[in-house]
């Protein structure tokens, strides 16, 4: 089996006018060298009242070292976040990140947002920071 569900609830909510539901699941998917990767995810579903939107998400629940075989990477955090509103169309798109190198952290939160009206993705970083001894040089040196 490569792929395991560890948690799972939903709510539901019917009031005049408007519906919610709301799932959250945890899973823990293995990869083939005997280590397992660990996510939550969730999905929010909400019908009436002023706004109507869909929106979802899926995060890393535990850090991923040497993701992708590259020596001394780990991802501490990675979240994905979707969200499709109404009644005006939009649609925006988040990606939060933390990510180690040795003794340098990447760190940053970015979304991007398309609205109906104004077809045009447009991007807004929202947080970005680096922290560690950084440079050019000890970059271009652990990549080469």
């Amino acid at each position: 089996e490569t792929m395991g569900l560890t948690e799972a609830l939903m709510v539901v909510s019917v009031k005049p006018g408007a519906l919610f539901i709301w799932l959250e699941v945890g899973m823990v998917l293995a990869l083939s060298d005997d280590r397992y990767l660990q996510f939550k995810g969730g999905l929010v579903i909400h019908v009436g009242g002023s706004s109507t939107y869909i929106s979802g998400y899926l995060e890393l629940a535990a850090p991923w070292s040497e993701p992708f075989g590259i020596t001394g990477l780990i991802i501490n955090r990675a979240v994905i976040d979707v969200r499709l509103s109404l009644p005006v169309l939009s649609l925006t798109i988040g990606l939060l990140f933390n990510i180690q190198w040795g003794s340098t952290t990447v760190f940053g939160a970015i979304a991007v947002s398309c609205e109906a009206a104004a077809p045009i993705p447009y991007p807004k970083l929202l947080a970005l920071g680096i922290s560690g001894d950084w440079t050019v040089a000890r970059v271009y040196e652990k990549v080469t």
